[in-house]
């Protein structure tokens, strides 16, 4: 019988405060009290995979992708599979002991062109304070925000353009609130590479949108759920009603067209657009024109048949 990729490495299920998974990615650790992305990753192998599809899709091999609140690597895995070696992936996450998971799943998978920093991004480069934890109490360590704390574990703050980087093709950001100080840190980035960006749809949004639209972009919403039955290890479980609402902007000049609701204005209410594009979903897909991506066919016939299972994620997602 054939050995499994954790068997292969000789590693256990559980390290300390840390657990191993083999998942859709690669074999991954991750802090085994984390109640979201943990234990996404812990019962279905992945989380909120609908989105690492659309990124995965505007990636071609040899682009740079930047993963700002990278975490255990979810996103940069996925990323680091389609720009390949001659590509890269720069990922940053502040936290230390989830930083340290992240470094071990690129290690384990052999992923040498992934850059990862422990560091904060923000307007401006500096330092930034991070709030220490206990790992052995449950709770969703992806939702850990910058303090001003005395007390907090000092990490440098980088603002991207200190990157002077040549190219960009993706800028993904989960900054906890943090993602409009990141967009600002990264203007002339932005205004010179042109990425697309894919950033959390709370919080100070609505100046993030602002700041794109200002700068020639177009905006979708894409609600991703942390689990989905098609997920690597499909079951039931509580995170199969959760989920978060994004922004993707993508520049206007870009050839792509994505079959997602846009974004009708800064402070628009995204449960509205939402609606707006299930509604007319029929009429989106005859649009072909460029390269589609976004909601597969059986993505949105869940979304659309399940009508009662939908109000009820949004619902929980509000409250």
């Amino acid at each position: 019988m054939a050995l499994t990729a954790m068997a292969r490495l000789g590693l256990a299920n559980e390290a300390g405060v840390f657990s191993f998974r083999e998942c859709r990615h690669g074999v991954m650790a991750f802090l085994r009290t984390d109640e979201t992305i943990g234990r996404a990753l812990d019962v279905h192998g992945e989380f909120a995979e609908s989105g690492n599809r659309i990124l995965a899709a505007l990636l071609a091999p040899g682009d740079t992708a930047v993963d700002v609140g990278a975490n255990v690597g979810t996103v940069a895995l996925a990323l680091a599979a389609v720009v390949g070696p001659t590509g890269q992936v720069i990922a940053f996450e502040p936290q230390r002991l989830v930083f340290q998971a992240l470094c071990a799943n690129l290690t384990v998978n052999g992923l040498s062109h992934v850059l990862a920093l422990r560091a904060a991004v923000g307007r401006a480069s500096g330092e930034a304070r991070i709030p220490l934890v206990d790992p052995t109490i449950a709770q969703n360590f992806g939702g850990v925000c910058v303090t001003q704390d005395p007390a907090g574990d000092r990490v440098p703050l980088v603002a991207l353009d200190s990157l002077n980087l040549p190219a960009c093709a993706v800028l993904k950001t989960d900054a906890e609130g943090m993602d409009f100080d990141v967009l600002l840190g990264a203007a002339a980035t932005i205004d010179r590479t042109r990425p697309a960006v894919y950033f959390e749809g709370r919080g100070d949004a609505s100046s993030a949108i602002s700041f794109l639209l200002e700068r020639r972009y177009r905006c979708y919403w894409h609600f991703a759920s942390f689990a989905a039955p098609d997920s690597f290890r499909p079951g039931s479980d509580v995170l199969d009603l959760s989920g978060d609402i994004n922004v993707l902007a993508l520049p206007l000049e870009s050839p792509v067209r994505v079959a997602l609701p846009v974004v009708s204005a800064a402070d628009a209410d995204w449960h509205r657009d939402y609606a707006r594009f299930l509604a007319e979903w029929e009429s989106a897909r005859s649009d072909s024109r460029g390269v589609q991506v976004g909601l597969t066919d059986e993505e949105f016939h869940r979304m659309n048949d399940e009508r009662l299972r939908r109000e009820e994620y949004v619902r929980r997602l509000v409250e």
